[in-house]
């Protein structure tokens, strides 16, 4: 992407992205008081064989594309969503040869009751 977007234009780029803790999504829940938890568990599945930076890429672009497509234009669409899979497939190259499956996302799974 180098030499094809400005630095101010990149510089002024900020993705509103937060992952709340265990703890947060049940203080939230508490809070709102609508639902009790039931259950809740946190799962985070280690990956295992061949992993595609250009599957990871498309998951993150059907999230993200929106609003980066605002900022950035629809015409970096596609090379910034394929340099994005470059540098996962390397970065997962890199994490597979330290240990035989890598992390994957956290997902927290949550039964709740509807309070009376």
């Amino acid at each position: 992407m180098q030499g094809l977007v400005k630095e101010e234009k990149l510089d002024s780029f900020d993705l509103p992205l937060y992952t709340p803790t265990m703890e947060e999504v049940e203080e939230e829940v508490r809070r709102e008081a609508s639902f009790t938890i039931e259950r809740f568990e946190e799962l985070s599945l280690p990956i295992y064989g061949k992993i595609r930076g250009k599957d990871m890429a498309l998951a993150i672009r059907a999230v993200v594309e929106p609003i980066t497509k605002h900022h950035f234009g629809e015409k970096l669409m596609d090379k910034l969503f394929e340099e994005c899979a470059q540098l996962i497939e390397t970065e997962l190259l890199n994490e597979m040869t330290k240990a035989k499956a890598v992390q994957g996302p956290i997902t927290y799974v949550l039964v709740l009751k509807r309070s009376m």
